[in-house]
């Protein structure tokens, strides 16, 4: 077997401190695996703009984590899902309520 990286999708919704603590548990669980400082270092040949892509056989068999993150408050956030237009199933049921 070849050796791959770990790669985790997260969905937060913590507050700040919450965001602490998630952190201290994946330094405590996933140790010196956890991918911690970038993987290309400034200055090096490879960003000179040649190869911008990480390969993943240079994350090794680190764990690389992927935070998706709201903040409570942003005003940008909350505009953005006021002028989203409702879901499908959403005007099907306001078709419906309609109908009746």
């Amino acid at each position: 077997y070849a050796v791959a990286p770990i790669l985790l999708s997260l969905e937060n919704h913590c507050g700040e401190q919450g965001q602490k603590r998630l952190v201290e548990i994946m330094k405590e669980v996933l140790g010196d695996r956890l991918l911690a400082q970038p993987v290309i270092q400034k200055g090096h040949q490879e960003q000179s703009g040649e190869d911008e892509h990480v390969c993943l056989s240079d994350l090794g068999a680190c764990i690389a984590v992927i935070v998706e993150y709201d903040l409570k408050g942003d005003a940008g956030a909350a505009e953005e899902s006021e002028s989203e237009s409702p879901s499908d199933n959403e005007q099907e049921g306001e078709e419906a309520k309609a109908a009746r």
